[in-house]
Formats: structure tokens, sequence, C-alpha cells
């Protein structure tokens, strides 16, 4: 894609993520043109398990970050971060240029200890650490996810009620057959 000189982007969808793309239809365009989507939320991992393709695992976009840069960085190639609140970009583009010095950025990572990440339980530790300004967000979170959880198990159990009529469609079906055959 790059190689193309096209410009391409990743999206890193966490459950709040998801909740805007629910509510605010014009997302689903940036979506049908990113290179990228990723889980990014252990929430949907686990809601995804109640459907026919779950996910493999989660792919934190806060580790995703210095791949990415690095990469970028060894090819030459630009890098924008976009969102976040002021100074976040700058103060992750000077964090990521010390790092990887032939890097053009702007952007900001705080990354909870691996040992949550590994027990998917990264929401709780920033939830520690900006309380004020996540409460709100993951109760609005919470709830979509279990709507989204309500509705799967109300669609799983309308497709398992019309088998039966199925079934016996087909069974009438057969029965009509083998009543001709007879005569």
């Amino acid at each position: 894609m790059i190689e193309f000189g096209d410009p391409v982007y990743f999206i890193t969808a966490n459950l709040n993520y998801n909740m805007l793309i629910d509510r605010t239809r014009n997302i689903r365009d940036v979506n049908k043109n990113a290179s990228f989507i990723v889980c990014d939320g252990m929430p949907m991992v686990w809601h995804s398990k109640l459907n026919k393709r779950p996910l493999p695992k989660r792919i934190a976009g806060s580790e995703l970050i210095y791949a990415l840069n690095k990469w970028a960085a060894a090819k030459g190639h630009r890098v924008y971060f976009l969102g976040g609140a002021p100074g976040v970009a700058q103060a992750a583009a000077d964090k990521l240029m010390k790092r990887y010095p032939d890097l053009q950025v702007a952007g900001g990572v705080v990354q909870a200890p691996m040992w949550i990440q590994k027990c998917g339980m990264e929401l709780f530790y920033r939830l520690a650490q900006e309380p004020q300004r996540l409460v709100g967000r993951y109760w609005r979170n919470g709830l979509f996810l279990l709507k989204a959880i309500m509705k799967d198990i109300f669609i799983r159990q309308s497709v398992s009620k019309a088998k039966p009529d199925q079934n016996q469609a087909a069974s009438d079906e057969s029965t009509l057959q083998s009543l001709s055959h007879r005569r």
C-alpha cells in the first residue's frame, strides 16, 4: 500500500469506538477506507466468542504503535496520530522520536503493566489512572456491550426457534413425496 504511494491508516477499535460506530453512521465510512481495523479491547474479544467467527485475541494499539513506528522509521515513512487531548500528540512524538531518531511523528501512549494486559483487565488500570474522565465512558460502554450481548442472545434464540419449523416443513415435504410414490 505504502509502496504505491497511497496513504494508509490503522484503527485500533476498542469498545468505546464500537459504541460510537453504532451511534454515528458516518464513522462507518472511515472504517471502510481503513487498511486495517484491529480489536483493541478484551470485552470485544469476549463478546466475539458468542458469534461464529470469534476474534483470536486483542491487539493493543499501545503495543502496535512501537512495532509500526520502528518499521516506519526504518523505511523512512512518515506517521501521523489523530486524536487525544491537546499536547498528547507532541508528547508521544517526543517519546517516539527519542526511541526511533529517524521517525517523523506526532501522538501518546500510557500502558498498563504486562500482567494486567495479559489478564485482560487494562480497563481497570486505566480507570484507576483517570477515574473522572473514564467512569462515565466505561459505564456507557458497559451498557452498550450488554445491549449487544442481549441482541446476540435474542437472535440466537430466534434462529433456534425457527429451525424446528424448517425441520417440520422438510419432514412434511418428505412425507408428501413418500405418499405420492405409493400411489
